[in-house]
């Protein structure tokens, strides 16, 4: 299956088990490496312009501080995918899922929520028409980086989780 490929299940439907190995591997080399790669060019851009901004009232403070704070929840998120979950899933037995899921899921909605106030913090994304091209670059990169991570976590959420969780009797 061609990496690029979108999987577009109802909710609820888990991938085909056939399916499971090339769905991972779409997650780690669309998602995952662009993000452990993303994610620190864009908290080193935001921390050069909060130096050279710090007397600005037009930047957001604290926003060097929160995109460290996704980088970090997002980076310890993928590990436990990585090392616990994913093997799991490739493999198609063993222990049950479901806790782990519940704790990846939870991580999802904490992930959100800080991509939220991201969003807020930098009026979604909208430099003021004093800012800089690379304050610019910064939100747009900030903006792509936001849209990927939805994908992310919708992919998981919707697509490869619900296969492995157990089904209400």
């Amino acid at each position: 299956m061609p990496a690029d490929e979108s999987f577009a299940l109802p909710v609820g439907q888990g991938p085909a088990p056939a399916d499971v190995g090339a769905l991972i591997d779409l997650v780690l080399t669309r998602f995952h490496a662009p993000h452990r790669k993303q994610g620190p060019q864009l908290l080193g851009a935001a921390q050069r312009l909060e130096a050279g901004h710090a007397e600005d009232p037009s930047w957001p403070k604290g926003l060097s501080a929160l995109i460290e704070r996704i980088n970090g929840r997002l980076a310890a998120h993928m590990a436990k995918e990585e090392i616990v979950v994913f093997p799991r899933m490739r493999r198609g037995r063993g222990a049950p899922l479901d806790r782990p899921l519940a704790v990846l899921h939870a991580e999802h909605e904490d992930l959100e929520r800080d991509m939220g106030a991201l969003r807020e913090m930098t009026n979604a994304f909208t430099a003021p028409n004093s800012a800089s091209a690379e304050w610019r670059e910064l939100y747009a990169g900030l903006a792509q980086f936001a849209e990927d991570l939805a994908e992310h976590t919708r992919l998981e959420d919707e697509v490869l989780f619900p296969g492995f969780e157990a089904r209400p009797k």
